[in-house]
């Protein structure tokens, strides 16, 4: 008989701790043998309209990770030692598969032929070595993006500004966007950095030229969605949108906004 336990290098606790502390996962228990649970396209189709209804018309980004069972054959015909051991979906794993900005139904289209693109593709690899195949995928898990206004700068970026890698600008208004692009327009040299007092007001200058508005305190921040293709167009600029991962430390690109 086939002893499961020794079979899978599973850890059940770790599996249990993993579903309870992810509301999202279903936990489902198969009473026999020939129990089976299959995730068809429609189920999958059905899973990303209802994101995309609850979203409401936002525009997000989309990213995905699979669980997967992973078979491992070490030895010969004569003397072969089969093993099975999981992957469960992980965000960080997300950002292999390149996420997709969902504004409309036809994105959300798209993103499904996407997802049968790269589940076939899944099925056709190996993992690490030629030992190991991908033989099931158990789950699926969506992380969703939402694009916050750029307004003022956020406390995590305290780490970049003492390295002196982006430097801090004390504005009490929601012009993070703007004054940023402010040091492309107006560079810092050896010779001369410009004040805070200077740089705002040249942000301010910058805000009235793109939108043909002048700008407002109650301002709620650079709105990458909506405002985006006119700032490129009018300033005939490319925009390259970077997060920064901490483990190990590096940016990461996740959009490009290029001139038409």
């Amino acid at each position: 008989d086939m002893n499961i336990d020794i079979l899978f290098e599973t850890d059940q606790q770790e599996i249990s701790d993993y579903i309870r502390t992810h509301e999202k996962y279903v936990y489902h228990h198969l009473n026999t043998d020939n129990d089976v649970i299959m995730l068809c396209d429609a189920d999958l189709d059905k899973h990303l309209d209802s994101v995309y209804n609850k979203e409401k018309g936002n525009v997000f980004k989309l990213a995905v990770d699979f669980g997967v069972l992973i078979e491992r054959s070490d030895g010969n015909n004569e003397d072969q030692t089969i093993k099975y051991k999981y992957m469960l979906p992980v965000d960080a794993s997300s950002e292999r598969r390149a996420p997709l900005e969902i504004r409309s139904r036809d994105n959300i289209n798209m993103y499904k032929q996407y997802l049968r693109t790269t589940i076939g593709s899944m099925q056709e690899r190996t993992n690490r070595d030629t030992h190991e195949k991908i033989v099931s995928i158990f789950s699926i898990m969506l992380f969703v993006f939402r694009y916050p206004l750029a307004g003022a700068a956020i406390p995590s970026l305290k780490q970049h500004i003492k390295r002196r890698e982006i430097y801090y600008v004390d504005c009490k208004v929601n012009l993070c966007f703007w004054t940023a692009y402010s040091f492309i327009t107006m560079p810092n040299s050896k010779d001369k950095r410009w004040k805070d007092c200077s740089r705002i007001a040249d942000a301010k200058r910058i805000f009235q030229r793109v939108n043909g508005i002048e700008f407002r305190d109650n301002y709620q921040g650079f709105d990458f969605v909506g405002d985006i293709d006119n700032f490129i167009n009018k300033e005939q600029v490319n925009v390259h949108m970077y997060t920064f991962e901490s483990d190990p430390p590096h940016y990461e690109l996740t959009q490009n906004y290029l001139v038409n």
